[in-house]
């Protein structure tokens, strides 16, 4: 080579030693081994290895490392509603233990007492309506009587019942004699649950007033008490 051809190469050698640096100097773009980023060569960072960013040639931020995200927060279960209030039954009040209202029929009436002996003279069981009437007087009570007659109010108690004393007369003119047997009657029993059949008996107290009261007397001992069972059925 001539003296000038190697004067020449000398500012070329220059140049190229200049632009070319070796490997362990140039930015690969790979992360430092303690997890810093080197700047790509295109200036976009390279991830640490710690998840850290590194700063991009250009000022730009590299995106950040995966750090865990949050899960989301369990949302809270709703509040179970509230239950109905029950609500309060009624009271209903007491059921109805009164017989009904209407015509009744007596039957099957047997003198279950006569310490007086008075069926020697009359069958007591004649002395007993073959028809009653009963209406209703208030929430536990009704009135009873004779169909067609006067009634007596009746109290009860649970479904048996007790009515006012009553009473009624019979005429001596069929035996001759002058005046009539009092009857004080008393009318007790039990309503069944249908409400339209009662099991009873009528407590009678017999006296006699009139002329000729004194004849009997002689056979009957005044006061005489007299009990006779009946049962009374709705029409």
């Amino acid at each position: 080579m001539s003296v000038r051809a190697a004067l020449l190469a000398l500012p070329l050698a220059a140049c190229a030693a200049a632009g070319s640096g070796s490997l362990d100097e140039k930015d690969s773009g790979a992360a430092g081994a303690d997890g810093t980023d080197g700047g790509g060569a295109d200036g976009t960072d390279g991830g640490g290895a710690d998840g850290t960013d590194g700063g991009g040639a250009d000022g730009t931020d590299g995106g950040g490392g995966a750090d865990g995200t949050d899960g989301a927060e369990g949302t809270d279960g709703a509040d179970g509603a509230d239950g109905a209030d029950g609500t309060d039954g009624g009271d209903g009040g007491d059921p109805d233990l009164r017989p009904v209202e209407g015509a009744w029929d007596s039957a099957d009436a047997t003198v279950s007492d006569d310490p007086c002996g008075l069926g020697t003279f009359q069958d007591p069981t004649g002395l007993i309506p073959s028809a009653y009437e009963i209406a209703h007087d208030g929430p536990t009570s009704f009135t009873l009587g004779p169909e067609g007659g006067p009634a007596d109010v009746c109290e009860m108690t649970g479904s048996a019942f007790a009515c006012a004393e009553g009473s009624f007369t019979e005429s001596l003119g069929s035996f001759g004699l002058s005046g009539d047997l009092v009857f004080a009657t008393v009318l007790s029993g039990e309503v069944d649950a249908s409400r339209e059949s009662i099991s009873a008996r009528t407590d009678l107290t017999v006296t006699c007033d009139g002329r000729d009261c004194y004849l009997l007397e002689f056979v009957l001992d005044f006061p005489c008490p007299l009990t006779v069972d009946l049962s009374l059925q709705a029409r």
